[in-house]
């Protein structure tokens, strides 16, 4: 049996297909982002463009702006240059880089459990790719009233995905052995994923908080309590994090609103209120988004429940679902979405250790109707692909 939860290097003789599928991924993000980026701006293609405005003026808005690494990391590496297409283009490697990341991490999670270089590395392509299925109601759109596993058009989301993936790991591999070397790459990648973009962190971090706590009580272990004594360490450090990053976010810099929209800008408890703007069916919605993962658990459900990152994927995603739908910003932001990030990483989570789940089975009718559902949620991500890469919109 394999170590499910363990990140490795690639063996020497898989190099090649490293690089390929590097590469393949690189052009393939460089073309979904050059209308977002350099185009005329003619269509609503997203976040990208304005958060290139954030980092163009930073220089005097410093304060509302360095709630996310991708703002800071943008300016140092331009020089604080104000020239937009300088600008652009370093952001345009930044974002590249992150996308290369997340698709190499995804393709050591499932070569490890496929043993085969070749087949990893398509199918952490296709990770890369996939998108919820279209709804009835409105075919065309595929992200907007559903989560999607994979973002193309939000600069920090994009930035944020390696760090929480490898923060799942991480935490997967402490879990099954609460050392202080496995505990220092969890804090790492906590830290590191809260400094991108915060929301995977107000999903993910409770939870595992809760595992630590429901353990120590259990059995009361030397190595147990001390996992709670770290976890509370690590929570108030990236508790005083959060705190900074809302105060910012709501009292200066682009994202405060101006004059009365800046003093409603609060967090609201409202039950369903944000998504039902764009999804008239929101449980069909879940299910048109979780397919795939769900087909392979309901079909494989032994393998399923015994592996623990399947479990812990499932558990974070319905946490982050949970606050998308109970929560709520008030003023200028309420329609922004902005508390369905957490679930994004949360979905994709879910799809890769489906994904590793499936490529450990024999060929069977299982096998084959699962393979389906995966294509059907590849073909939905190409056609968003293209929405995007031909700059038509990214809804």
């Amino acid at each position: 049996m394999h170590d499910a939860t363990a990140i490795t290097v690639p063996k020497r003789s898989s190099y090649w297909v490293v690089i390929l599928l590097a590469g393949t991924i690189a052009v393939l993000t460089l073309g979904v982002f050059y209308m977002p980026i350099f185009g005329p701006q003619t269509a609503d293609l997203g976040d990208l463009h304005d958060h290139l405005l954030v980092v163009q003026h930073m220089g005097s808005e410093w304060a509302g702006n360095i709630y996310s690494l991708f703002f800071v990391l943008a300016y140092a590496l331009s020089f604080g240059s104000k020239d937009l297409y300088t600008i652009s283009c370093v952001a345009t490697v930044l974002l590249t880089v992150s996308v290369v990341a997340k698709a190499l991490i995804s393709y050591v999670v499932i070569e490890k459990a496929a043993l085969n270089a070749k087949q990893s590395a398509l199918i952490s392509l296709a990770l890369c790719l996939v998108m919820p299925l279209p709804g009835w109601w409105k075919p065309n759109v595929i992200y907007l009233d559903k989560i999607a596993p994979n973002v193309w058009f939000n600069a920090t989301a994009i930035v944020t995905m390696p760090f929480a993936i490898a923060l799942f790991f991480s935490a997967l591999k402490w879990l099954e052995a609460p050392t202080v070397r496995r505990f220092a790459w969890v804090a790492l990648f906590g830290l590191l994923s809260v400094l991108t973009k915060p929301n995977y962190i107000l999903t993910f971090f409770p939870l595992l908080g809760l595992i630590a706590l429901t353990r120590a009580l259990v059995d009361r272990r030397r190595a147990t309590i001390h996992a709670v004594l770290c976890m509370g360490g690590l929570g108030a450090l990236l508790g005083a994090i959060l705190l900074f990053q809302y105060y910012a976010c709501v009292t200066s810099g682009p994202w405060a609103g101006h004059g009365a929209a800046q003093e409603s800008s609060h967090i609201a408890l409202s039950p369903f209120a944000v998504w039902s703007l764009y999804s008239p069916n929101i449980p069909a919605s879940v299910l048109l988004s979780v397919a795939f993962p769900l087909s392979v658990t309901l079909l494989y459900f032994q393998e399923s429940k015994h592996d623990p990152g399947v479990v812990l994927a499932w558990a974070g995603l319905a946490i982050a679902v949970l606050q998308y739908t109970l929560l709520a910003e008030t003023g200028e932001t309420f329609p922004d979405q902005n508390w369905i990030w957490g679930s994004n990483v949360a979905m994709y989570l879910l799809f890769l250790v489906s994904a590793r789940v499936c490529v450990s089975q024999r060929r069977s009718w299982k096998l084959y109707l699962v393979a389906l559902v995966f294509s059907l949620h590849l073909g939905a991500g190409i056609y968003y692909y293209l929405k995007l890469a031909f700059g038509i919109d990214y809804f």
